[in-house]
């Protein structure tokens, strides 16, 4: 009887041993289907932070940008209202308007050019 007992708790363990190991590889194929998906979200979360990093690079030279036009739009301003307090030509030397109008382009020609960033 003792050998019986003895087969059948043999059996009993190699049953417990084969459930493990069942276990054991289905445990593996989840983890390697983590893996899987971890590697994938790396790849997703790489390009997103890619992505960011030009956005933000974009968006500091918009600024830079934004900053260099308010600066144009104020030298603008102060050419015009320089060449608005010019004096024009008096009309007793030079009753022709076209030579006043003539001296104002060449003053905001002039102005324009300084300040213009595409010399």
């Amino acid at each position: 009887m003792n050998e019986i007992t003895l087969y059948r708790k043999k059996l009993a363990l190699e049953n417990k041993i084969k459930l493990k190991k069942c276990n054991i590889q289905e445990k593996g194929k989840k983890v390697d289907e983590v893996a899987k998906v971890n590697k994938v979200q790396q790849i997703i979360i790489n390009g997103l932070d890619s992505k960011i990093r030009k956005n933000e690079e974009k968006e500091l030279l918009l600024r830079k940008k934004c900053i260099m036009l308010e600066e144009n739009i104020a030298q603008a301003q102060e050419t015009l209202s320089t060449v608005k307090g010019l004096t024009p030509v008096e009309p007793d030397e030079n009753p022709d308007t076209s030579s006043i109008k003539v001296t104002q382009e060449y003053w905001y020609r002039r102005k324009w050019m300084e300040f213009s960033p595409n010399r």
